[in-house]
């Protein structure tokens, strides 16, 4: 929640406009959608921060088409698994298939840099970016 969304929740309690159980529901909720969105956010050693695309261009999304279809994904359907099996199956296609990192490239754009003006030269520099990455 940023500053003014509190003060702007604080006034709108102040002047009766919403419940005090509404006020802290809103609150709760922002505080949970801000955890996710920094939870999103990939931390490289070197300190560069990747977050997910919200907007994608029409590059992008052909660029991710092409990866899932690299991948085997484009035909890949649930075949009485639990989620976490199929989420297991695609997983596996994915890194089988010797694609993770360049699907990531395109699902994924350092912080600071627009939605609009991503590229598949930012791509190629996020997969090789991350498959440098270490566990430590």
């Amino acid at each position: 929640m940023t500053k003014w969304q509190e003060d702007e929740e604080k006034e709108r309690y102040g002047k009766g406009l919403i419940s005090l159980r509404e006020y802290y529901t809103k609150r709760k909720e922002l505080a949970e959608n801000q955890g996710q969105a920094e939870a999103m956010a990939l931390r490289a050693e070197d300190g560069l921060v990747y977050r997910e695309t919200e907007r994608s261009t029409i590059a992008n999304d052909f660029y991710v088409m092409k990866q899932m279809r690299a991948a085997g994904l484009d035909a890949m359907k649930p075949s009485g698994e639990t989620a976490d099996g199929f989420a297991d199956r695609i997983l596996s296609a994915v890194i089988e298939n010797g694609v993770p990192f360049a699907l990531l490239g395109g699902l994924l754009l350092p912080e600071g840099v627009a939605d609009e003006q991503w590229t598949s030269n930012h791509a190629e520099a996020t997969a090789a970016r991350l498959a440098g990455a270490t566990s430590q």
